[in-house]
């Protein structure tokens, strides 16, 4: 976050390019690029008012990124979980086959003897 502000400070005050900015604080271009978007577009001013303080723009450049792009959703880590310690259980697919009749059981569970 202090290198952020420091990358701020330099294009603000200082009117310094993206390149100007990376080189010294050891960024690469884009990351200097992307964090100038990011504080535009969440619509903060510099220099700073006096009651917002990092974790406050922390929170106004970062909100975005708990959100996923692309209109996908987020996985249900939960499922997910209790899917994979279904079949670590060794007993489970034998369970689910013994379970079916031969109309449902997938193509590589069904073979002649």
């Amino acid at each position: 976050m202090r290198q952020m502000f420091e990358g701020f400070r330099f294009a603000y005050d200082q009117g310094r390019s993206q390149r100007e900015i990376a080189r010294p604080l050891g960024l690469s271009q884009r990351t200097v690029n992307e964090c100038l978007r990011r504080f535009q577009a969440a619509g903060l001013v510099w220099p700073l008012p006096p009651e917002v303080d990092e974790a406050a723009v922390d929170a106004r450049l970062f909100a975005s990124d708990a959100v996923p792009t692309g209109g996908r959703a987020v996985p249900d880590s939960a499922a997910i979980h209790a899917a994979q310690t279904e079949w670590r259980d060794p007993a489970a697919p034998l369970a689910r086959v013994q379970g079916a009749d031969a109309g449902q059981l997938p193509i590589h569970a069904v073979h002649d003897h």
